[in-house]
């Protein structure tokens, strides 16, 4: 199945994967992952992530690269 005839959800799915797998080691910019999984548009793409996920890209893939804060005992 062509990748724009994939769901959105899916595709949004797919591209968070893509964020976290690339936050910390190889930097994939967000065109190119928007571009993989069949957004033909990064306005689109952006518009439609940041909808569904309450913020961008760019914002998602920079939270992910915060460590999470350990409980002191």
């Amino acid at each position: 199945m062509a990748a724009r005839k994939v769901p959105v959800p899916v595709r949004i799915r797919e591209v968070k994967r893509l964020l976290a797998a690339t936050s910390l080691s190889a930097w994939t910019s967000a065109s190119a992952i928007s571009h993989e999984v069949g957004f033909s548009s990064i306005g689109t793409f952006t518009s439609r992530f940041t909808d569904r996920e309450g913020l961008s890209p760019s914002k998602y893939r920079r939270r992910l690269a915060i460590p999470p804060r350990t409980l002191k005992s």
